[in-house]
């Protein structure tokens, strides 16, 4: 049985799902992902994504939206 990858049209479906829930591939739905380094510029970060079914690549991408105040003891 072959993967099945989702077409442009299906993506932005799949891309509005994953960012809800990021959990997943976006490309074959298969929830078997590995995040792995993370790296910063200014106020953006983003990380590497590797789908293990399909083989797919991709970034997450962050950006700095808000600082929260953390106790100090």
């Amino acid at each position: 049985m072959g993967v099945i990858v989702k077409t442009l049209r299906d993506h932005s479906i799949a891309e509005r799902d994953y960012l809800k829930d990021p959990n997943f591939c976006p490309y074959c739905e298969h929830p078997v992902i590995e995040a792995v380094e993370f790296d910063v510029e200014g106020r953006v970060a983003w990380q590497s994504v590797l789908c293990r079914r399909c083989g797919a690549e991709w970034n997450d991408v962050y950006e700095l939206v808000a600082v929260e105040k953390v106790e100090i003891p």
